[in-house]
């Protein structure tokens, strides 16, 4: 019964002689490769566009568990979250991409620094 053998290894191997190899349908097991989705969480960013500070509110006020702000370049801006608000007086005038994380999700927002 092929239920009670256990594999040790498995190895394929082909020359490339004369074509392609194709694998289709192949199962190891019965476990799902996948994981849990990411839930999208809703919050708010006022004043948007600022100059000075910018505050952020979640729906049904979710605890921020982590930020990130990143310019439009790819570089991450160094900015820090005390009591849901941000001081981005020392950033660069332009657009940035603030992301929010709580324990129930993630989500992103463009804020304008003027």
């Amino acid at each position: 019964m092929l239920d009670d053998f256990d594999f040790t290894g498995l190895r394929f191997v082909h020359d490339n002689y004369g074509g392609d190899a194709y694998l289709d349908n192949l199962r190891i097991n019965d476990e799902e490769l996948s994981v849990n989705d990411n839930q999208l969480i809703s919050f708010s960013v006022t004043p948007n566009p600022s100059s000075d500070y910018i505050n952020i509110k979640t729906k049904n006020d979710l605890e921020i568990t982590k930020i990130r702000m990143v310019d439009v370049l790819g570089k991450t801006a160094d900015v820090n979250l005390t009591n849901n608000t941000i001081d981005i007086s020392q950033l660069a005038a332009g657009m940035y991409l603030l992301s929010v994380e709580t324990a129930t999700g993630s989500a992103t927002r463009k804020i304008i620094k003027n």
